[in-house]
C-alpha cells in the first residue's frame, strides 16, 4: 500500500520551488537596487506565502498520513 504521506513530495517541490524563487528576487533586489514598489510587492509575495502555508498547515494538521493513499484490490472477491 502506498502512504498518503506521498501526496506531500510533490506539494514540498513546489513549495521549495517557491521558496527558492522568493530568494532569488530578494537577492535581486538587494544586489540591483529596486524601487519601493519592488520592495513591497515582494513583502506581498511573502505575506501570501506565509498565508497560504500557514492556512495549509492547519487543515492538512488533523490528517492520519499512515492512511493507505488506494484501497485497491487487483483481485476480485471470490463471492459476491
Amino acid at each position: 500500500m502506498i502512504p498518503l504521506a506521498y501526496l506531500l513530495i510533490p506539494y514540498g517541490i513546489f513549495v521549495a520551488a517557491v521558496l527558492v524563487h522568493g530568494f532569488l528576487t530578494m537577492w535581486a533586489l538587494y544586489r540591483f537596487g529596486g524601487e519601493f514598489s519592488a520592495f513591497f510587492a515582494t513583502f506581498l509575495f511573502w505575506a501570501a506565502s506565509l498565508g497560504i502555508l500557514f492556512f495549509t498547515w492547519t487543515l492538512l494538521a488533523p490528517v492520519d498520513w499512515a492512511q493507505p493513499l488506494l484501497q485497491f484490490s487487483a483481485f476480485a472477491p471470490t463471492g459476491f
